[in-house]
């Protein structure tokens, strides 16, 4: 279901939001050595960021997998973001794999 005008740009505003919010609380958790929590809010802060990008963008997936195609689909192959962040994107996405693996979240 397609959302309206409104709905997107509240959507939108959540996810930056949440971004920020995310990613914020990352200095904390590096000073208390943290570091797979630390990776998991980064890969987080990015994910919602991008979501945010895509919705805003008229494309609706909310699976990581969907995301991380669509970015490289419309935005990566387009030459509208660096392929150097598209492999970041990458390479986050499989450290929070790992780490909520270790942290016993999967």
């Amino acid at each position: 279901m397609a959302l309206s005008e409104i709905e997107k740009t509240d959507v939108v505003k959540f996810r930056l939001e949440k971004a920020n919010s995310t990613f914020a609380e990352i200095t904390i958790l590096v000073q208390n050595e943290l570091y797979r929590t630390a990776a998991n809010r980064l890969y987080y802060a990015c994910y919602y960021a991008a979501t945010a990008l895509l919705i805003n963008n008229g494309y609706e997936t909310y699976a990581h997998s969907g995301v991380k195609a669509l970015l490289g689909l419309h935005y990566i192959k387009g030459n509208k973001i660096d392929k150097s962040l598209g492999k970041a994107y990458s390479q986050l996405l499989i450290c929070n794999r790992i780490a909520i693996t270790k942290i016993g979240l999967m």
